[in-house]
């Protein structure tokens, strides 16, 4: 299972569903606005709920990404005894 999320994690989707759900909030938003009728309460706390989540994950992700150290190379093993005895 750890190597399930593992490489689920290595796919790079968090920020092509941030951009997604930017789009499909502003066109339901457009739309309204455009035929002039009212988005039900529920159908915009969850756009906003949702958008809120997708949008913090996907700029939490980012930030870890910006700050994780990278992963260290291995040595071989000749390198380790060129400076010693």
């Amino acid at each position: 299972m750890n190597r399930v999320f593992v490489y689920l994690n290595g796919l790079p989707w968090t920020k092509p569903i941030a951009i997604l759900t930017w789009t499909v909030n502003l066109l339901v938003f457009v739309a309204a606005w455009l035929f002039a009728k009212d988005i039900p309460p529920n159908a915009k706390e969850l756009g906003i709920y949702f958008g809120g989540v997708v949008f913090a994950a996907a700029a939490g992700k980012s930030g870890y990404e910006a700050v994780r150290r990278p992963a260290r190379p291995k040595r071989r093993a000749d390198d380790e005894n060129e400076g010693g005895l």
